[in-house]
């Protein structure tokens, strides 16, 4: 019955039948290079140590270091563009994040400045909480539902979520107009004035506006997870339709908000590479941020396209039980 409904509902509607048709070709495109991003991150690994050398006799990183994130990319990329173990891939590539957030915050002969190594850490914590919750997006209950959720499988979901909430927040405050709320002056002043110089009449208007943009995304992520009451403690838990509801609706929204902030910071502040080497950063340093944030935008929309499918299968499963 419910499968009739959308089918008729697709074919009266012209505007239906072009997302119907574009939205999955959108997908498997963000499918095809998200699995190989870790190939190019690679490259760029190699490119940004090669431009480094040119004032270094050392490497910054042991090479030891260097050859295991070459093979846990290859071998993470060649997992998921192969579709063999694409979980275990999953969970090599989100290792791989953690370590290089790690490093850019942790390591010593990281010789930056304080905030570029926090903003380069920060940006590879946001990638690999999207990998978590594409890890646990297939086991959160929908709308309509009671099911039992795996703690584990949870706790890679709620682990994701808020990490990409505290990358959120964090980059919502540092938009803050600097007159109204001043979290710290001169990393604010050097973050605002990334903007390409042709959008400077607005900058306080598009601050302003990516402030409310990801303090609200933020929200919209982590505040159900603290407000429903969900309890994960035991090996299995029962969810409350209710509860699911509301996170559903929240995740809804908190990904439009993020998808949102993320492509206007890319578009209007990131993407202006000139600026971010003038203060320290190397050309192919600032090209592996953008390639975190391409992560963090395709990833939220291949996991929102894991709960449709998922709302699919399981709509589908109840009207063939009906």
């Amino acid at each position: 019955m419910t499968g009739t409904i959308a089918t008729d509902r697709i074919e009266k509607s012209p505007k239906a039948i072009k997302r119907f048709v574009c939205y999955p070709f959108l997908s498997r495109c963000l499918h095809w290079i998200l699995a190989r991003i870790a190939l190019i991150q690679t490259v760029t690994l190699f490119l940004w140590l090669a431009e480094r050398a040119r004032n270094e006799t050392q490497p910054p990183l042991h090479p030891w270091i260097i050859y295991l994130h070459a093979f846990v990319g290859l071998v993470g990329s060649t997992g998921l563009s192969a579709r063999l173990l694409p979980r275990a891939a999953l969970y090599v590539l989100t290792a791989l994040q953690l370590h290089t957030s790690y490093i850019y915050a942790f390591h010593s002969r990281m010789i930056y400045s304080h905030w570029l190594r926090m903003r380069f850490a920060l940006h590879s914590l946001a990638a690999s909480g999207v990998y978590l919750r594409m890890l646990g997006a297939g086991t959160i209950p929908l709308s309509g539902e009671s099911s039992r959720v795996p703690s584990v499988e949870y706790g890679l979901y709620a682990f994701g979520v808020t990490l990409i909430s505290a990358f959120s927040a964090v980059s919502g405050l540092l938009h803050f107009p600097i007159g109204l709320v001043t979290v710290d002056r001169e990393t604010q002043l050097l973050e605002q004035s990334s903007i390409w110089p042709v959008f400077s009449h607005l900058n306080a208007w598009i601050s302003g506006c990516l402030t409310v943009v990801f303090l609200a995304g933020s929200l919209a992520y982590s505040a159900p997870l603290l407000l429903t009451g969900v309890k994960h403690s035991s090996s299995v838990a029962p969810t409350d339709t209710s509860d699911s509801s509301v996170l559903e609706r929240s995740s809804r929204l908190g990904d439009q908000f993020i998808i949102v902030g993320v492509v206007a910071l890319t578009l209007f502040y990131d993407t202006h590479v000139p600026y971010w080497v003038s203060i320290g950063s190397e050309f192919w340093l600032q090209i592996r941020l953008l390639l975190d944030n391409f992560i963090i935008v395709s990833g939220i929309l291949i996991t929102s396209d894991l709960f449709s499918e998922s709302r699919r299968i399981r709509a589908n499963d109840s009207a063939k039980k009906e």
